[in-house]
């Protein structure tokens, strides 16, 4: 299983943040490029995630997992992209990046919203020990709104200016 971390990285953490492709293998990058060739087939993308491990020997990352979520977002499948962050965490222990987060509040801010998940996902955020993303919070925040959820709304607003505080 080839793996990439920071500490065998030669790049700045300033590439890194703009360019997340650098922490995975070449293994990796081409899963993930197979996985958006799959378009809108979403059991095809499922396969090729979940066998990577066993069959291609390639440990998923992050990027890998946002693909195939990105698939099921082309496909109309809120509910399997929001199953494939939770295995994310759960079935393959990987931490989710930023943008996994992104998709994933994004998508429970589509109608039905699912405002618990959103301000469920904000806070594993948290610890996650990622940065609360603005573009995050708003999505969530949309979900609330959506949903008719203004004090948890509001809630969200004030985590934001919490955190601006700590800086």
């Amino acid at each position: 299983t080839t793996t990439n971390t920071l500490e065998n990285s030669s790049f700045s953490p300033l590439e890194l943040h703009a360019q997340p492709q650098l922490l995975q293998s070449p293994e990796q990058q081409y899963l993930s490029k197979q996985i958006k060739k799959c378009g809108r087939d979403v059991d095809k993308a499922l396969e090729l995630l979940h066998q990577s491990s066993s069959v291609l020997l390639v440990t998923p990352s992050a990027i890998n997992f946002n693909a195939a979520m990105g698939v099921c977002k082309r496909a109309g499948q809120r509910d399997k992209a929001l199953a494939i962050f939770d295995s994310m965490k759960n079935r393959y222990s990987v931490i989710p990046n930023t943008k996994c987060f992104l998709k994933a509040i994004n998508l429970c801010a589509k109608k039905p919203p699912l405002y618990e998940k959103a301000i469920e996902l904000v806070e594993y955020m948290e610890v996650c020990d990622l940065p609360l993303n603005p573009n995050c919070i708003s999505s969530a925040i949309s979900a609330c709104g959506h949903a008719g959820q203004i004090k948890h709304a509001l809630g969200l607003l004030r985590r934001i200016e919490e955190s601006d505080d700590e800086r």
